[in-house]
């Protein structure tokens, strides 16, 4: 069982130097043409080596929570990044993201209270995947946040450059 995370840690190690390298030599849209052989591949060793192992029963899809989960997390982000625009949308941004932490509030009662739920909550109750869950959603917001702040301090030196360097 050691080898599932084998594919994340290869894509990262070699992912990265080979996006810069097909970059370099060749173009930038060059490197999406990447994943065209690398999902294939995945597609075949998936097929071969994961076992297709099929339920007992066949529960029946919870379309309530589908539509609460999806419109809770559609106004997060839109409620996020309305706080983010230069125009300054705050009110519009919070009204939207309380209603999305209202939908979400509602999206958990309806989990907590279904037999068969789209987002089984039970889960974390095991704590060594609530322990991963919090762990990695940590992890993922430092990382994604140190990108942003250098895509955002970039922008801002640019901005702020002497007018003869401009030029």
């Amino acid at each position: 069982r050691r080898w599932i995370q084998l594919p994340g840690q290869l894509g990262t190690v070699i992912g990265i130097p080979l996006g810069g390298f097909i970059t370099t030599y060749a173009s930038w849209r060059w490197n999406f043409l990447t994943n065209i052989p690398i999902g294939i591949l995945g597609i075949v060793l998936a097929a071969m080596y994961i076992p297709n192992t099929r339920a007992k029963e066949r529960r029946p899809f919870d379309w309530i929570g589908f539509i609460l989960s999806g419109a809770t997390l559609a106004m997060l982000l839109y409620g996020l990044a309305l706080l983010g625009k230069p125009t300054g949308e705050i009110l519009d941004g919070v009204l939207v993201l309380t209603a999305a932490f209202l939908a979400g509030a509602v999206a958990v009662l309806h989990a907590l209270r279904r037999p068969h739920p789209l987002i089984d909550l039970s889960l974390l109750r095991i704590r060594t995947f609530a322990v991963n869950i919090h762990a990695g959603s940590l992890t993922r917001y430092g990382i994604d946040s140190r990108s942003e702040e250098r895509r955002v301090g970039k922008e801002c030196r640019s901005r702020w450059e002497p007018e003869h360097k401009k030029k």
